[in-house]
Formats: C-alpha cells, sequence, structure tokens
C-alpha cells in the first residue's frame, strides 16, 4: 500500500507553551506541490482516531514526535479545512522537543498529511481532485525549514543538533530508494510524452485535403474533426505520462 501525501505551509493557529501544543492545519483544498486538490468533505478519519501520530518526515521506523489530542474541521480565512491540535512528547524525547521549538519560532513551517486516496476525478484543465481520502498519520515535515532558518533558530538557543541527524537520515534512505525499477519508471514516462510530441508534429505535417474537388466542402469540418481527436488523444497521453512521473516523485518524498 504506497500512501500519498500532501504537503502544506501553513500559519500557527495557536501556541500552548505550558501544555507544548500547538493548533495546526493539517489539509485545505488548496492546489498542492503535486498538483492535487484534496477534497475536505471525502476525508476518513477513523484510522487516524486508533493512532493519531504525529511522525518526522513520513519516517515510521522511529517514534513519533507527538500525538494529536483533537482534530476535525474549521473554516479557515473562509475555506473548510483540516485542524489538528498536536502535543508534543517533550518530556520523553529530545528531539521531540527540538521540534516543537522549531515550530513554535516558526522555523518550521510545514505539515504532511499521509492517506490512502479511495476515489479521485480529473477536471477540465486535467488537475487531479482526490474525492475520498483514508487519514493514516501526519508529519512534521523540514519543508521549508532551509539552512539559514536553522541558523537563526539555532542562535536563539534551540538545540538543532537532533535535527541535522535525523535530516541526514532521511537524505540517505532516499537515495536507497532511488531504484533502477524507479528510474525506469521515470525514463519510460519521459519518452512517451516524446512520443506523443513526435505522432503530434507528424500528424500536423500531413496534408489530409481530398484529393476530389468535389469533397473540398467537407475539408475543414472533416480536418477540424480530425484535429480535435488527435488533440484529444495527445492530452490523454500527455496526463498518462505524467502522472507516472508523479507517481515517482511520491516515491522519493
Amino acid at each position: 500500500m504506497k500512501l500519498k501525501r500532501q504537503n502544506l505551509y501553513y500559519k500557527i493557529l495557536e501556541i500552548n507553551e505550558e501544555e507544548h501544543t500547538i493548533k495546526a492545519i493539517f489539509s485545505t483544498s488548496d492546489q498542492d506541490r503535486h498538483g492535487e486538490i484534496v477534497s475536505q468533505d471525502g476525508w476518513q478519519l477513523e484510522k487516524f482516531k486508533k493512532n493519531p501520530v504525529i511522525l518526522f518526515g513520513h519516517d515510521h521506523s522511529k517514534p513519533p514526535v507527538g500525538k494529536a489530542i483533537a482534530f476535525g474541521f474549521e473554516m479557515v480565512d473562509g475555506k473548510k479545512a483540516l485542524v489538528g491540535l498536536i502535543k508534543f512528547a517533550v518530556e520523553e524525547y529530545d528531539f521531540a522537543k527540538t521540534i516543537y521549538n522549531l515550530y513554535k519560532g516558526e522555523y518550521m513551517r510545514a505539515f504532511s498529511v499521509g492517506f490512502l486516496n479511495k476515489e479521485s476525478s480529473v477536471l477540465e484543465d486535467g488537475t487531479i481532485v482526490l474525492e475520498v481520502n483514508e487519514l493514516y498519520e501526519v508529519s512534521a515535515v523540514p519543508v521549508p525549514a532551509n539552512p539559514e532558518a536553522i541558523t537563526v533558530a539555532k542562535g536563539a538557543g534551540v538545540d538543532v543538533k537532533p535535527y541535522f541527524n535525523r535530516l541526514e537520515e532521511l537524505e540517505a534512505r532516499k537515495e536507497l530508494m532511488f531504484t533502477e525499477e524507479l528510474q525506469s519508471s521515470i525514463m519510460g514516462a519521459l519518452e512517451e510524452i516524446k512520443t506523443v510530441a513526435k505522432t503530434i508534429n507528424t500528424a500536423q505535417a500531413v496534408d489530409i485535403t481530398p484529393n476530389s474537388t468535389e469533397d473540398k466542402t467537407s475539408t475543414p469540418s472533416v480536418k477540424g474533426y480530425d484535429e480535435a481527436k488527435r488533440k484529444k488523444l495527445a492530452i490523454r497521453h500527455i496526463n498518462r505520462a505524467i502522472g507516472k512521473l508523479r507517481s515517482s516523485k511520491r516515491n522519493l518524498l
């Protein structure tokens, strides 16, 4: 089972420093960086309710950095959003304390949901809408934390060593995940797009005007129909290839 992810840059809705909790947005219907829209009306939360863990970087091999003690839907800036209250394990886990402090100081500004898509649709412009989704976990993610921001955090007294150690582990794992099979999938999708492009160019270069002068009156409609048919077929092939590229990208993130 391969989970999908939606990374979301967010604004902190609420911080309780005594309880070490942060209220934040988990998901919205805004188009994500994969070019997809996650419908907020189709969330299935039963799985997540049984184990509402907050991971770091979708890393299931390490202890969670916290848990969602409350979550549900709220209107944020006029849009429906999945919102959660996260309690970080700062007393039990030094790394969790580091991550909490990075969020509190807004040096880290993103969360990512891991979910299984069950139903989807495609808009006229090719945008994929994920209609029904089963939530499995929520992760604190280092995007868009950057070296400059972390340097500032270090200057402010935040112990950032655990953060960099874990980040190195994740990067090493990505390199191991870039297998020959994945490379082949990416190259195959690119070749498919090239083939479609060549087909379009070849079709445009062919003179499909009938030889018979009697048929010339129908030439514009026939030609227009053929061109429209070719365009629809080309768009279908390109969207399929783009879908393969997106799938390959998720395998690395």
